[in-house]
This record gives C-alpha cells, sequence and structure tokens, in this order.
C-alpha cells in the first residue's frame, strides 16, 4: 500500500480536497458483517458456487467463511489502529491560463 503521503507528491492533473483516515476497526466490523451476509445468503449462494466449483461448492463456501474470519482476526491482532484505510477525495486542477 502506497504512504499516505504519496498522492500528496502528484497533484499537477489532480488535487486532493481531503483525507481522512479510517482505523482497522472499521475494515473488521466489514468482514464480520461480510461473513454474516455470506451466512444469511447461503441458500442464493451454494447454487452460484455450484455452477462454479461444481461438487466443492460446499468447501468454497467454508473457504470464503474463513477468508472472512480470518481478515477480521487479522486486522484485531494487529492494533487495528496502527492498520486500515486512507480516504481520499480529489477534484480536477484547472490549468492556469
Amino acid at each position: 500500500m502506497p504512504s499516505a503521503a504519496l498522492l500528496l507528491s502528484f497533484q499537477d492533473d489532480v488535487r486532493v480536497t481531503n483525507q481522512w483516515w479510517i482505523d482497522g476497526t472499521h475494515y473488521a466490523r466489514t468482514a464480520n458483517q461480510w461473513l454474516a451476509s455470506l451466512d444469511a445468503a447461503r441458500v442464493t449462494v451454494m447454487p452460484m458456487l455450484r455452477d462454479v466449483h461444481g461438487d466443492a461448492s460446499a468447501v468454497w463456501f467454508q473457504r470464503w467463511r474463513m477468508f472472512y474470519m480470518a481478515v477480521a482476526e487479522f486486522v484485531r491482532a494487529m492494533r487495528a489502529a496502527a492498520n486500515g484505510a486512507l480516504r481520499t477525495i480529489f477534484s480536477r486542477n484547472v490549468p492556469r491560463r
């Protein structure tokens, strides 16, 4: 991942108008919500997985569950405040005449 300051170095064509940090606890909650949504949609998801993975669809469903659980636990274990995502809003730079 690029550093938070990297985008500030390239403002010829676009300009950073706002930046904010979302710590990793948000990402952990998101992963847990993805897990809950997957579990709730099992009846809908399994036919799609069967189309793609055939007899291994149950294994792939479980792999996705483990992925979401692992993401949430990893972010929590790695001190969620130190891990996160930078959100940046850009605007187009108007050329000077």
